[in-house]
């Protein structure tokens, strides 16, 4: 019999001292996240470019101890502000566990094709 309601996600503990000393672990995204984050996709000179990717994949990887998501859709730009070596590195770790093609060379891509994209860079 297979069990659907089984909790199969991997997930990786992370320690984020520049936001708080509880547990805070990345889980890999279900495939509803996946199909979620593909209403922000556009295309850009023929190239696929969704907007907040980054941002997103940390929203929707980033649980506490029990699986409760630490951020919504709301906190996006202040995401967007942080670090970019920390934001990089959960983005890293959740595209690797989710079995994404993402990666650090990805995501600093993305991130220059944003600001090269975007009219207003804060």
């Amino acid at each position: 019999m297979i069990d659907l309601n089984k909790n199969v996600l991997k997930r990786e503990k992370v320690l984020i001292p520049e936001w708080t000393e509880d547990e805070v672990y990345v889980q890999e995204l279900t495939g509803r996240q996946v199909e979620l984050l593909k209403k922000y996709v556009t295309i850009v000179n023929g190239i696929p470019v969704a907007k907040h990717e980054i941002a997103l994949m940390i929203i929707l990887s980033l649980v506490d101890k029990d699986g409760n998501y630490l951020f919504t859709e709301d906190d996006i730009e202040q995401l967007e502000n942080q670090p970019i070596a920390l934001i990089i590195r959960l983005y890293s770790l959740a595209t690797k566990l989710s079995g994404l093609s993402g990666t650090v060379d990805e995501a600093k891509k993305n991130l220059k094709n944003f600001r090269k994209n975007s009219s207003t860079v804060k």
